[in-house]
């Protein structure tokens, strides 16, 4: 990014990102990358995505117990 030009700005710190650089197209840089695991498994219907039931258990809610997580994917709103 150009962030780190200005003269305002003492450091950068970048965790786990990708930006394209100036003038980049960002969709051109993306396809240079595999899909992220989530969002390989999103499920698109009528123009809104939602993550599959096996994305959301495995890649979203991985962390908490069995039964919230099924919970938390019926519930899941659209993006």
């Amino acid at each position: 990014t150009e962030a780190g030009m200005d003269p305002k700005v003492s450091s950068l710190v970048y965790v786990a990102a990708r930006a394209p650089d100036a003038g980049e197209d960002y969709t051109a840089l993306a396809k240079t990358f595999a899909a992220p695991p989530a969002s390989a498994g999103l499920v698109w219907s009528e123009g809104y995505g939602k993550l599959s039931e096996e994305a959301f258990l495995r890649d979203f809610a991985g962390g908490i117990p069995h039964t919230k997580a099924r919970i938390l994917y019926a519930v899941q709103g659209p993006i």
